[in-house]
């Protein structure tokens, strides 16, 4: 798959590179800033301290490190070029030719026979069969990084199961079996990753579920599940020289029993010699048996862990997109965004058109309901009269209980970034019906914009029963982007003994903001609910902080005073960076409200820009820019005893 959202092409395997590592359930407070959204889960139980973050839709991704990648608005022909260029490059750098995508896709050409049942597709041969492949999906960048860690069961807490529908008895019929392959040279992870695995299996139901909803449907994905109705996933070791062939896995895998017709096997390799790889077969006619009863495999990388891709991926196996479709790119894909499967591929490169506007729809199937899938395609239409994903006897009724913010998942904020795909801000002043409804290790993400000098009021509120929240706000992220975002503050209890959250601040910068919802003790169900509230509030009485200098040496001296607060609440003042807080000091408020303390730079601070941020045991808390600025001195060429510039050699005395 190129991505959660710009589609993958359709052959027999789909290919993309991407980056990111879905994390799962890493603690949130006092970590770094996370990897990506999937893995920022629940941490310290203190107010004030910081979220964390590995999370992997790559884990997310899930699904590519920009480190401190600059977001820009890019045209799509550009991204297009960038994404055309990907399997040479990650980030900045080369792929070693080990991990070559294009290298490897032409070893298993050279491999395979070239038939006319592919036509012009690359073949692959596996196991004495011909699988067509329409080679690797190109992306804009990729990332490294690691997968996530055990999220732990969902604690007895009568919260509502969720995931991914338990349908019938799990095992009869049509189903979608997920397998973790590993090398033989490697550990085997499953245990700690079968969270992660379940969090992206049912992020892609959901996905499923709204894109039928958009022409008045409901499906569901059949999934493989055991007696508890969890998605069932097995792990299997192949020899190590086979993980960078898609081919070389298939052969050792089928003569163990994954070879069944009634079956599409969606392969998640902890290896990353691909992105994703899909099989497709072209066949477009209405009534057609072809999808739902040939071989079907689908690969994803640990690259590219997330449900965009996993989907994607999974949707080729399936049929889509059949090139005689409205919006084909001729490629087995789409070209009118924002979709899953579209993006401009080779050998036409269309020009892409953004038709479906609402970056949402990067994670939902067929934007205008007219290529691959539509639920109730309109009478006469192409997907009445052609091949219609919708049909796939691997898809169920998915009418029943749902998620009440099912609409805006995944809302996992790095895959949209990742992507360069615009993640709608949410209205101030709005409040937003949530739950974490995915597995444990759910985050929930919300952005909005906000004015220089305006104060906003992020907070929880009508907990669902044993629901413990905790806040994180970051600022930065639409012209940051994810890695370059600045930590504005983070709260799990509000006040001792309450579960709810609340952050108070004022705006630094005009423009995005992130807020970052996460379960404390990972829980997760239908019930999981809470009310999300962003609001502007009056900047007078407001909580604030002020310093007594923008700056200072290491071991320098400043004030630091925090007004707008409740009299005799106790305030903790600490110095952040990168997501790591050092306890500078406490104060006690006056009657008045205010609270002041004389602070002093920690000795061996790193020189940059840091802030002061402070927390008000009555759950107010406020922050401010502050520099720590290089001590001079002899063993320093800033100091006023070496003067010389760079490059002159030091005087002689």
């Amino acid at each position: 798959m190129g991505r959660p959202g710009t589609g993958a092409r359709a052959r027999f395997f789909s290919l993309v590179l991407i980056l990111g590592v879905v994390l799962s359930t890493l603690p949130l407070l006092n970590l770094p800033l996370p990897a990506n959204p999937a893995s920022i889960t629940a941490g310290s139980s203190h107010p004030g301290t910081t979220f964390a973050a590995a999370k992997s839709r790559e884990a997310k991704p899930q699904k590519k490190d920009k480190g401190k990648k600059k977001r820009k608005s890019k045209s799509k022909d550009k991204k297009q070029k960038h994404k055309n260029a990907g399997q040479k490059r990650k980030g900045n750098r080369k792929v070693p030719p080990a991990l070559d995508a294009k290298q490897i896709a032409a070893e298993n050409q050279q491999a395979a026979e070239n038939l006319d049942s592919c036509d012009n597709l690359e073949t692959v041969r596996v196991d004495g069969r011909d699988l067509c492949t329409h080679g690797e999906d190109p992306v804009s960048f990729s990332r490294v990084g690691a997968t996530g860690a055990d999220a732990g069961a969902i604690q007895a807490s009568g919260i509502a199961a969720s995931g991914a529908s338990c349908i019938g008895n799990g095992q009869d019929g049509p189903r979608v079996q997920v397998v973790y392959v590993y090398g033989n040279n490697a550990p085997n992870r499953l245990s700690s990753l079968l969270p992660t695995f379940r969090r992206l299996t049912s992020e892609m139901d959901a996905i499923l579920n709204q894109s039928a909803q958009k022409t008045g449907g409901s499906m569901r994905l059949r999934f493989v599940t055991n007696a508890s109705c969890q998605v069932e996933i097995s792990a299997e070791s192949v020899q190590a020289g086979n993980l960078s062939s898609f081919g070389g896995v298939i052969s050792e895998l089928k003569p163990r029993g994954y070879g069944a017709l009634n079956r599409k096997y969606l392969l998640l390799v902890d290896t990353n010699a691909f992105c994703g790889i899909g099989s497709f077969q072209h066949d477009d006619t209405a009534g057609t048996t072809t999808h739902d009863t040939t071989l079907g495999y689908a690969r994803v990388d640990t690259p590219c862990w997330d449900a965009g891709t996993m989907l994607h991926e999974l949707s080729h196996t399936l049929g889509a997109v059949q090139y005689s479709a409205p919006h084909t790119s001729k490629g087995a894909h789409c070209i009118d965004e924002w979709d899953v499967m579209c993006y401009s591929d080779s050998p036409y490169h269309p020009k892409m058109q953004i038709i479906c506007d609402d970056g949402r729809q990067d994670f939902r199937l067929d934007c205008g309901n007219d290529d691959y899938f539509a639920a109730n395609p309109q009478p006469g239409s192409y997907l009445a009269t052609h091949w219609n994903m919708a049909r796939s006897v691997f898809f169920a009724d998915g009418s029943g209980q749902t998620c009440l913010d099912e609409a805006s998942e995944p809302d996992d904020a790095y895959w949209y970034s990742f992507w360069d795909v615009p993640l709608p801000p949410a209205k101030v002043g709005s409040t937003q019906q949530r739950a974490f409804c995915s597995e444990p290790g759910d985050t929930d993400w919300v952005l909005f914009n906000g004015e220089q000098g305006g104060t906003y009021q992020i907070t929880t509120s009508d907990l669902g029963a044993d629901i413990d929240t905790q806040l994180v706000v970051y600022r930065g992220f639409t012209e940051q982007g994810w890695g370059g975002m600045d930590r504005i503050g983070s709260n799990n209890d509000r006040a001792a003994g309450e579960k709810a959250s609340e952050i108070t601040f004022t705006a630094p910068a005009s423009g995005s903001y992130l807020i970052g919802v996460s379960e404390a003790n990972a829980r997760a169900g239908y019930d999981a609910t809470y009310t999300l509230s962003v609001q502007a509030i009056p900047t007078t009485g407001a909580a604030s902080i002020e310093l007594s200098r923008p700056g200072a040496k290491t071991q320098g001296k400043f004030t630091a005073t925090m007004t707008g607060i409740a009299s005799g609440a106790t305030v903790q003042f600490v110095l952040e960076r990168d997501a790591q807080t050092t306890i500078l000091g406490s104060a006690t408020a006056s009657d008045a409200g205010v609270a002041s303390a004389l602070l002093s730079v920690p000795k061996g601070a790193s020189k940059g820009h840091h802030m002061i941020e402070a927390t008000a045991s009555d759950g107010a808390s406020a922050s401010a820019p502050f520099t720590v600025k290089q001590k001079g001195g002899r063993k320093n060429k800033g100091g006023k005893h070496h003067r010389e510039k760079p490059g002159r050699p030091k005087k002689k005395h």
